[in-house]
């Protein structure tokens, strides 16, 4: 029906009325507040318009004429006082609908939580099974998930170097933002959902999806990101301040300035006098550094034999992963058996509740401990062997990978292959770590003929990360 109203503007939002701050509400308002805008509005029914009460409040204060379309209401400053308050019930009851409705949706969720599935857009690495309602691994994005963790848990790569890495292995985050971000990397090294379980609102759930890594790689990524955040309160820093101890008084060597550019270290002398008072250049520092790097550097013969003595060493630790793959799930099969013994004695009622309730979650905890096990033990090859010849390229690349980083890049470089740094008379003393004080040793006895191949499992290698130009 024609009643003579002319369209001046048309407004649409298409984000949910329950919170506050539509873009195309509040464009609205602006435009019937400025002078000589028409008082009119034409809206499809109520709960297209306002759903939570502050937004009756303020289009109350407009004065305006709201027609409502489909119930055939119109409301003004003129209505009667009837009118108003019929409109108001149902305004709360738009609003009650809107509240209803999140009660359920949250309530579907903490039902599908419950029952181990994810109830959020699958995170990077999974991807949603609609028939399932779960989350599935992705074939593509999975694996490239799996070696973040990898990567980073060895504390040789910082994350803007994963990043760059990912990129260059054609890791793919978004179509219109291919290239993950340092802060999105971080959020996903850290998210529990990669080893199995996941948050929602507030409670831990274990879930049923399969995990990307086990319980053992996700603790050592944290513990890697722990070893990172240590706060840092200099005024300057210096490429190698902190990083050595005076030999005679056990003082930190620390850093100056010299006339305005010259770095120069000397013990702090916190404990009084010391005999050592010389100061050391930082040129000739970075001199003797390059030579303890030099002394661990294996020649490719060297390395080479070194890596057939560790593939005899990874046969002989396959045969002792299998024996204990094997006892790990004759135990899981014996506790899944006992659980389904007292489940069935619970329902004849041979078993109280509460002892049930008791029983039942102690061995799902156990259950769960197990299959986390045996997960890292059936990974615990490859990363072995990854991990291992990761150190024999590091020993074999040792020198050309130190002298490409900058003065901060080679500190921490030190750092992964010595534990100790000494200064005494201007000389460097450095305690190596291992395996690179075996390498040294070969190095000095003249190779691997002379002296026995070190086994690279168990070596502790720490790392405080590549350091990137963007972080100076």
């Amino acid at each position: 029906m024609n009643v003579g109203i002319t369209i001046a503007r048309e407004f649409v939002d298409i984000e949910t009325a329950k919170k506050e701050g539509r873009p195309a509400f509040g464009e609205m308002l602006r435009f019937v507040k400025g002078a000589g805008a028409p008082k009119t509005v034409l809206v499809e029914k109520t709960d297209r318009l306002y759903r939570n009460f502050r937004d009756y409040v303020t289009l109350e204060e407009c004065s305006l004429e709201v027609h409502l379309i489909k119930e055939g209401g119109l409301i003004s400053p003129a209505s009667c006082s009837h009118e108003k308050f019929i409109h108001g019930i149902k305004v709360l009851m738009a609003k009650n609908y809107i509240d209803n409705l999140s009660e359920e949706v949250k309530k579907g969720m903490h039902e599908k939580a419950s029952k181990g599935l994810f109830p959020c857009h699958a995170p990077i690495g999974y991807k949603n099974n609609k028939e399932t309602r779960g989350i599935d691994i992705d074939p593509v994005k999975g694996p490239f998930v799996r070696k973040m963790f990898e990567w980073y848990a060895t504390g040789l790569y910082s994350l803007q170097t994963i990043c760059r890495k990912l990129h260059g292995e054609g890791f793919t985050y978004q179509k219109s933002n291919p290239k993950i971000s340092k802060s999105t990397l971080e959020r996903t090294l850290k998210n529990p959902i990669y080893m199995g379980l996941f948050d929602f609102l507030g409670r831990s759930y274990r879930g049923s999806h399969t995990p990307l890594v086990d319980e053992a790689l996700f603790e050592a990524v944290q513990s890697v990101f722990r070893s990172h955040n240590k706060p840092k309160y200099r005024k300057h820093e210096f490429a190698f301040g902190g990083l050595m101890t005076c030999a005679d008084c056990g003082c930190t060597i620390t850093a100056e300035f010299k006339k305005g550019k010259y770095v120069y270290y000397r013990c702090t002398t916190r404990r009084g006098a010391c005999a050592q008072g010389k100061v050391i250049r930082e040129e000739t520092l970075v001199e003797q550094f390059s030579e303890i790097i030099d002394r661990m550097t294996l020649d490719p013969d060297t390395i080479q034999k070194v890596k057939d003595h560790f593939m005899g060493v990874m046969k002989e630790a396959e045969t002792l992963r299998a024996e204990s793959k094997a006892a790990l799930k004759e135990q899981l099969e014996a506790l899944k058996d006992r659980l389904d013994r007292a489940y069935e004695d619970r329902l004849d009622g041979k078993l109280s509740e509460a002892l049930w309730v008791r029983k039942s979650q102690e061995w799902e905890r156990e259950i769960f401990r197990l299959e986390g096990l045996l997960n890292a033990t059936e990974n615990a090859e490859e990363r072995f062997q990854e991990e291992g010849f990761l150190v024999l390229d590091l020993i074999e690349n040792a020198r050309p990978l130190y002298h490409v980083q900058d003065k901060f890049g080679r500190r921490d470089f030190l750092k992964i292959v010595c534990s100790n740094f000494y200064l005494k008379d201007g000389q460097i003393k450095a305690e190596y770590r291992q395996p690179f004080g075996t390498a040294t040793l070969m190095k000095e006895a003249g190779g691997a003929e002379n002296q026995e191949a070190p086994s690279c499992e168990g070596a502790s290698v720490k790392w405080s990360g590549w350091r990137d130009s963007n972080q100076l």
